[in-house]
């Protein structure tokens, strides 16, 4: 009785340990290290949007180079990114500048010139002078095969034609995107399942302003490419005659502001004659002699206030009592002693 009842306490010892291990196994696994599950997968795609030849202020009527710069990111659970489609947006409204953004009008026109140091070729779904659909799409021979964080793989360029200036609250600056559109699959990484890669890129291109400040007397302003709007020619007015004294209306708007106004040579004494003679200027002369009457006996002169002759007899007394004082209107005075 004893021994049985030994049997069955050494069998259940076993038990114990047996389901003792087994939990202690599954505890173990639970806590296995973070690095031998299952990482989340990433796919990640790279572009650039680069005007390298644009001067800092462009012109309406203007071509532009855009070059597109391709690469790839990171990618986790993955080696490449493959690229079968570019997208490019020719002019965005900028209330929004996402990879399909709204058209901004007939702004910018796709001038083609189409190429790239990838290793397929690119086709464009537009024509040179092509404004619409405002996306551009292009698409290689062969999807572009891109390592996992090559951010400047390779490039596609084109050119791009500035037709006016933009439509939106901007309208001295033209915005693009360009990019992959995840939702379209352009890019999608090796990853397992297969992933999709999205990204954009805006840029914009300055445009010169109106420079002209409504004054044809400074110059004609105009656009530099570097600064902006410059100062232009001052007008010179000369008409090379010293009788005139030369100066620009800037109330003039259109037409010859120059101003060609008479001097003035008045030296505001009536008894003068004054006038303006080319090559000398204002030449003054005395006109006082008409006022002499031919009589010695008057005191002859012109009121330079008035112009009118003066004539006041000669006082011919000498206040002596014992001369007699007469005037001779051929010879003036005379003063003759009694006898």
């Amino acid at each position: 009785m004893c021994r049985s009842f030994h049997s069955i306490l050494k069998g259940m010892g076993v038990l114990a340990l047996v389901l003792g291990i087994g939990m202690a196994t599954s505890s173990m696994a639970a806590l296995a290290p973070i690095t031998e599950r299952i990482l989340a997968n990433t796919c990640n795609g790279s572009s650039e949007l680069n005007y390298p030849t644009a001067p800092n202020f462009s012109s309406v009527g203007d071509t532009v180079h855009v070059v597109l710069t391709l690469g790839a990111g990171g990618i986790q659970g993955g080696t490449s990114l493959s690229i079968s489609r570019v997208r490019f947006n020719l002019d965005c409204n900028n209330s929004n500048l996402g990879i399909n953004c709204p058209d901004d009008g007939a702004v910018v026109a796709y001038q083609g010139n189409l190429s790239t140091t990838c290793a397929s070729a690119f086709s464009a779904d537009h024509s040179a002078g092509d404004t619409l659909p405002n996306q551009v799409v292009f698409t290689p021979t062969s999807p572009i095969v891109v390592p996992a964080n090559t951010p400047d793989f390779c490039t596609l360029s084109f050119d791009v034609k500035l037709l006016t200036h933009s439509n939106d609250g901007t309208p001295d600056v033209i915005e693009e995107v360009s990019g992959f559109d995840a939702s379209l699959g352009d890019g999608v990484c090796d990853t397992a399942p297969p992933l999709a890669a999205g990204n954009t890129n805006s840029g914009s291109i300055s445009l010169c302003p109106v420079c002209n400040d409504g004054n044809q007397c400074n110059g004609l302003e105009y656009c530099d490419g570097d600064t902006g709007c410059a100062p232009g020619t001052p007008i010179v007015c000369d008409d090379h005659d010293d009788c005139t004294v030369d100066s620009c209306d800037p109330t003039v708007f259109e037409g010859d502001p120059c101003v060609f106004k008479p001097i003035d040579c008045d030296d505001h004494n009536a008894c003068t004659d004054s006038s303006c003679v080319p090559g000398q200027g204002c030449v003054v002369s005395d006109n006082s002699a008409r006022c002499n009457d031919g009589d010695a006996c008057t005191s002859d002169a012109c009121d330079p206030a008035t112009g009118e002759c003066v004539l006041t007899p000669v006082d011919c007394d000498d206040r002596n009592a014992c001369t007699s004082d007469t005037c001779d209107p051929c010879q003036s005075c005379s003063n003759k002693g009694y006898r």
